[in-house]
């Protein structure tokens, strides 16, 4: 449904998708615990909020793609 509303939209969100879970695993440590926000570098506290803001933007579109439309 989606695709066919909105071709793009599902690539992009993949594509955002994976790029911030790269970025959110980056983070996690050997022994399964996490850096603590506090603890990121600007860098990565830049790319990770960056990341996750554009995937936010790719997903907001998404709701109204799927909204049932009533025939006029």
């Amino acid at each position: 449904m989606i695709d066919k509303r909105n071709a793009q939209a599902t690539p992009a969100v993949d594509t955002w998708m994976k790029r911030t879970e790269r970025l959110v695993i980056a983070q996690r440590a050997k022994d399964g615990t996490w850096t603590p926000l506090d603890k990121l570098s600007v860098t990565d506290r830049l790319r990770l909020d960056g990341s996750l803001g554009r995937l936010l933007e790719e997903l907001a579109p998404i709701p109204e793609l799927l909204e049932i439309r009533k025939a006029a």
